[in-house]
C-alpha cells in the first residue's frame, strides 16, 4: 500500500514539475505563431498592392517608367543591342568632308530613331486628337519628320552608315501608349511626350552643330535644328505643356493581384494558425 502510494504521489509530483516548462514553451510557441502570421499577412498585403509590372515594391525605376512593357524580352534585347551597336561603331574615321566622330554618327542615328516614331506620332493626331489645334500641328510634324528623315538616310549612305530601322523599344512603349489614349487625354499626353523628346534631341544636334569638324554633318545639324525648334515652338504653343507635365505624364499604376486566391490564400493562413493554437491549448 505505501508502494502504491509513493508510486502514484511520483507521477503527480513530475507533472507539477515540468508544467511551468510546458506552460513557458507553450506561451512562445504562441507568440512565435502569431509572429510568423503577421509576418505572413503583410507580404500577402505588399505584393497584392504592388503595382503589376513594376518589379515589387522595391523596385528602382518606377512602374510607368517601363513603357515598353507591351515588348517582349526578346524585342526589347533585340532594340537595345542594335541601337548599342550602331553607336559602338568605332572611333573617328576620315572622309572626303572632314573627320566622322562618333557624336557625328550618333546624332545621325538620334535623328533617324526620332523620325521613326514621330512622325507615326504626328499622323495619329489626324484621328486620336480631340482638338484642332493638336491635328494642325500633328501634320506638320508628320511631313517634316518626312522630310527630315529622307535627308537623314542619304547623308548616312553618302557616309556609309547603317541607321536603325525601327524606333527603339522607350519610343515603341510612347507609340503603343498614344495608341490607347484619344480626345483630350491624348492631347495632353502626345503635346508633352513629343515635346520632351524634341527637347531632348535638340540639346544633341545643336552640340553636334557647334563642335563637328565634317562640312555634311554641319549643314544636316543646322537644318535639324531649325526642325526641332520649328517643333517645339509649334508644340509650346498648343498650350498643353509644362515642365511638371512631364513628370507626371506616368500611366496609373495597375493595382497588383487582390483578388479571390489572395483572399482565399489569407482566410486559410488564418484558419491554420487558429487551429494550431487551439490544439497547442488542448494539450496543455
Amino acid at each position: 500500500m505505501k508502494f502504491d502510494s509513493t508510486a502514484a504521489a511520483t507521477p503527480g509530483a513530475q507533472t507539477d514539475a515540468h508544467r511551468p516548462r510546458r506552460s513557458a514553451r507553450s506561451i512562445r510557441f504562441v507568440r512565435l505563431a502569431r509572429l510568423v502570421l503577421t509576418a505572413a499577412l503583410l507580404g500577402l498585403l505588399v505584393v497584392g498592392l504592388a503595382p503589376r509590372g513594376a518589379g515589387g515594391p522595391f523596385a528602382a525605376e518606377p512602374a510607368a517608367a517601363d513603357l515598353s512593357a507591351h515588348l517582349t524580352v526578346a524585342e526589347r534585347a533585340a532594340a537595345h543591342q542594335t541601337y548599342t551597336r550602331l553607336l559602338a561603331s568605332g572611333g573617328p574615321t576620315q572622309t572626303r568632308w572632314g573627320p566622322l566622330t562618333a557624336a557625328d554618327r550618333e546624332v545621325l542615328i538620334r535623328v533617324r530613331l526620332a523620325n521613326l516614331w514621330e512622325r507615326p506620332a504626328g499622323l495619329m493626331a489626324q484621328n486620336h486628337a480631340g482638338g484642332q489645334r493638336v491635328r494642325d500641328v500633328g501634320a506638320v510634324l508628320a511631313a517634316d519628320h518626312l522630310k527630315l528623315d529622307q535627308l537623314v538616310r542619304d547623308l548616312a549612305k553618302q557616309l556609309g552608315m547603317d541607321l536603325p530601322d525601327r524606333p527603339n523599344a522607350l519610343q515603341q512603349g510612347w507609340v503603343a501608349e498614344l495608341t490607347g489614349l484619344r480626345g483630350q487625354a491624348f492631347d495632353l499626353d502626345w503635346a508633352n511626350r513629343l515635346r520632351s523628346a524634341h527637347g531632348t534631341v535638340f540639346g544633341l544636334v545643336a552640340e553636334v552643330r557647334a563642335g563637328t569638324e565634317n562640312s555634311v554633318i554641319r549643314s544636316f545639324t543646322q537644318t535639324a535644328v531649325d526642325i526641332v525648334m520649328k517643333h517645339m515652338t509649334l508644340l509650346e504653343g498648343t498650350g498643353l505643356f509644362t515642365p511638371l507635365n512631364v513628370q507626371s505624364q506616368r500611366a496609373s499604376p495597375i493595382r497588383g493581384p487582390i483578388n479571390m486566391p489572395v483572399i482565399t490564400t489569407v482566410v486559410g493562413l488564418i484558419l491554420v494558425a487558429n487551429l494550431i493554437l487551439a490544439r497547442r491549448r488542448s494539450w496543455n
